[in-house]
């Protein structure tokens, strides 16, 4: 038995992926099983918070037997959006669904894992929608990824030539079909600078980059003379002037 099944199978006797002591509380009457859910991963690529700064939550909302008991059509909550999953009855367990939700409130990638329980319930419950009761079947929030602030979705692949140009803050590197990108203050374009309504230091006052050298966070650039070589302020000049001078005498003044 693999690992994945193993954890999963495990899954059939605790309450993940709602959270630990969560009642599972159908207003119908009585309780759903710990096997009727067994994983819950969502990634939002987009999504409608009513309010702002709060972090993104998920909830079991309901669940509906058809007609014929053949299907369970399954509704989750997350943050204000619904969205949809339809489970045959007589799957194999454990069933995973893999797809996409995309609405005006929602655009989501999930894989939702349902165990032996949706068999039971499709069987003992009553035909039509059965109500979960609000707070009782909350999702963990650790299973909730947010990929909101992303601009590059994916890409298949290219023909010709391809130009990989630095960002504020990032550098992008390509080693044959892999390409990386490296984050870190000062990388790749630098820091983003822009003009201030306020009496701060601009960009065109300030100097940013130096024979290939970023400042620091604090707008820095480090000048250190090698071997010989000796930097100091100019102490007649501008303060922002500095002398670059040779401490070696020459042992030969003749240029040939």
């Amino acid at each position: 038995m693999n690992r994945t099944l193993e954890w999963l199978n495990a899954n059939q006797n605790r309450r993940y992926p709602f959270y630990d002591d969560s009642a599972l509380t159908v207003v119908s009457g009585g309780n759903l099983g710990d096997d009727f859910l067994l994983d819950f991963q969502i990634t939002l690529e987009s999504s409608w918070l009513p309010l702002t700064g709060y972090p993104s939550w998920a909830a079991l909302v309901s669940i509906a037997v058809a007609p014929d008991r053949s299907i369970l059509t399954i509704t989750f909550t997350v943050n204000a959006a619904l969205f949809v999953v339809v489970v045959p009855a007589s799957a194999v367990t454990p069933y995973c669904l893999v797809g996409d939700t995309s609405s005006f409130s929602l655009t989501a990638h999930y894989a939702i894992t349902f165990g032996p329980g949706v068999l039971a319930f499709a069987q003992n419950q009553a035909i039509g929608t059965h109500a979960v009761q609000a707070g009782t079947a909350t999702i963990d929030a650790a299973l909730i990824a947010a990929n909101q602030n992303s601009r590059l979705d994916s890409f298949n692949g290219f023909q010709g030539d391809v130009t990989l140009i630095p960002g504020y803050n990032c550098e992008p590197s390509a080693t044959g079909a892999i390409i990386q990108f490296s984050a870190g203050s000062g990388s790749g374009a630098g820091v983003s600078c822009r003009e201030s309504s306020t009496a701060v230091l601009s960009c065109s006052s300030a100097w940013l980059w130096f024979n290939g050298v970023h400042a620091g966070p604090d707008g820095d650039v480090q000048l250190v003379g090698g071997p010989g070589v000796t930097i100091t302020q100019d102490p007649i000049g501008s303060p922002n002037t500095v002398l670059i001078s040779g401490n070696t005498k020459l042992a030969n003044q003749e240029c040939g």
